[in-house]
């Protein structure tokens, strides 16, 4: 069975990232490290998680450089 594509709306969803730039080469090397300092963070501030981790590509340029979030939902702003 092969998956459409589909267009989703949801909700306003607040949550805590860090940005980085990085190369194809790059993106397997830096990004999964950045989870570990978000929730870090979050810990540091006394909040929580309000669901699983996630990537946000902000640009997807695969010659020169990503703009790539690595965050984690939380319940409020």
């Amino acid at each position: 069975m092969t998956a459409q594509p589909s267009i989703v709306k949801r909700t306003e969803q607040p949550y805590v990232a860090i940005r980085a730039f990085v190369t194809v080469q790059t993106l397997g090397a830096v990004l999964p490290g950045l989870h570990p300092e978000v929730r870090s963070w979050l810990r540091s501030h006394g909040a929580q998680p309000a669901g699983e981790p996630f990537f946000k590509y902000n640009v997807i340029d695969m010659e020169r450089q990503l703009e790539v979030e690595v965050g984690f939902p939380v319940a409020a702003p």
